[in-house]
């Protein structure tokens, strides 16, 4: 069973992004989601002591695979590794992080871009699904030049080629050369002035309020859309953009979005929105 928690500083309070300036994610909150996703009410009750010893037994009596997002944020990220790990048991951790926050008890992996083979490979099988002609067409040359600009990220991939649906390759190659390490902000934002009004409300929606998956009744109870119709469009653009993921679960399809689409959402576009004096 998966339990997962996140290290991020920015929540959705009244429609605006706050910014906390303290790390969120503490050892007992960490213990608190644990209890919480595991419906052990009882543990509430008792202080940290009590609740890392009642969280130990269960992580020790039974297999679950604990997730934490994003702990880079939290300023306490190796203490709070290092404690954790001497009660996990028979369970296993997986953390992200763009800092090293590793010790004795953790093994570190570096995720990396694709290599060229599997980026031109990528790059057409996304291209048939969405039927993006342009990619199809592109010789090798310029296939390498989408690798070499996106470093092989697979997201970065896909971006671009639904990009290519609208926009010329060259055209799209000479704006990402023009991006450097804003890369991904400018791949977004590309796609994001592309978006219907009730599209971008809900990615931002989801960016901001859901950690794991949404299904559409939710996102309906949201009121995000004018009706039925404009719901269903809304969420077939993001899905042509590559903005969302869908997945099917307990006889229902289910929406999220990749970590770093979120990034753009909660941290990069209000960024962009001050910049340009609209936020």
């Amino acid at each position: 069973q998966l339990i997962g928690e996140t290290a991020k500083q920015e929540f959705l309070v009244n429609n605006e992004i706050v910014q906390l300036e303290n790390a969120t994610l503490g050892y007992e909150n960490l213990l608190d989601t644990i209890a919480r996703q595991l419906q052990l009410w009882e543990i509430f009750a008792l202080d940290r002591n009590g609740k890392e010893t009642a969280i130990s037994r269960v992580l020790h009596s039974n297999q679950y695979l604990v997730f934490i997002d994003n702990l880079e944020t939290a300023e306490n990220a190796k203490a709070l590794v290092a404690r954790f790990a001497n009660i996990l048991g028979s369970s296993c951790a997986i953390l992200t992080s763009r800092v090293k926050v590793g010790g004795a008890s953790t093994r570190s992996m570096t995720l990396d871009g694709l290599v060229l083979t599997d980026s031109i490979y990528f790059l057409n099988a996304e291209a048939k699904k969405i039927g993006a002609q342009q990619i199809l067409v592109a010789k090798d040359g310029l296939l390498s030049d989408i690798h070499e600009i996106t470093g092989g990220s697979p997201l970065a991939l896909k971006l671009v080629a639904a990009q290519s649906k609208y926009l010329e390759l060259d055209l799209i190659l000479a704006q990402l050369r023009k991006a450097g390490s804003r890369l991904f902000p400018f791949i977004f934002l590309q796609s994001w002035g592309q978006l219907s009004e009730t599209a971008q409300m809900i990615l931002v929606y989801i960016g901001k309020t859901v950690f794991d998956t949404v299904s559409a009744d939710e996102l309906a109870l949201a009121e995000l859309a004018a009706n039925e119709n404009d719901m269903v469009d809304a969420i077939s653009q993001l899905d042509a953009y590559s903005l969302l993921n869908t997945s099917y679960s307990n006889g229902q399809i289910r929406y999220s979005i990749h970590q770093l689409t979120r990034q753009f959402v909660v941290s990069d576009l209000p960024k962009i929105w001050s910049e340009q004096g609209l936020f």
